[in-house]
């Protein structure tokens, strides 16, 4: 039966592509299912939301830090896959979360076009109380 030793040099970094894996898929999970977790406040109606028209935004948890913190869960998920076989330096692997991270940027452009028409000067107020579009105090 052919083995894989764990000094045969497969696994440059020691086994630290494991735990980056683990660390960042879990806070990509966390980051995700509390942005989630404060949509479902929303349903409850005991998140602070800003509205009128009949028009309702969420202003404050994970979704006040930026309009699409979600976003920024799928692409640390992305990151931590790309981290998990150790190879930093193969530039395929960084394809993945690259895709993500081009994905939602034209993404949350056309969101914006779409949320701009849908809600006019409430969404002006909107981008002014939550600055920023992905990732909080980068962009």
């Amino acid at each position: 039966m052919v083995g894989v030793d764990a000094n045969d040099g497969l696994d440059p970094v020691g086994g630290l592509g494991d735990q980056a894996d683990f660390a960042g898929a879990g806070m990509g999970d966390i980051l995700r299912l509390k942005a989630d977790g404060t949509l479902a406040e929303y349903l409850d109606d005991t998140a602070k939301m800003m509205g009128r028209e009949g028009n309702t935004l969420l202003v404050n948890g994970f979704w006040g830090a930026s309009r699409h913190i979600n976003y920024l869960g799928e692409v640390i998920q992305a990151v931590a896959i790309a981290l998990a076989p150790g190879y930093f330096g193969i530039w395929a692997v960084w394809l993945y979360p690259l895709y993500y991270v081009a994905l939602f940027i034209s993404r949350q452009a056309d969101d914006d076009k779409v949320c701009r028409a849908k809600y006019g000067d409430l969404w002006d107020e909107y981008t002014t109380k939550v600055k920023y579009r992905i990732v909080p105090r980068l962009y």
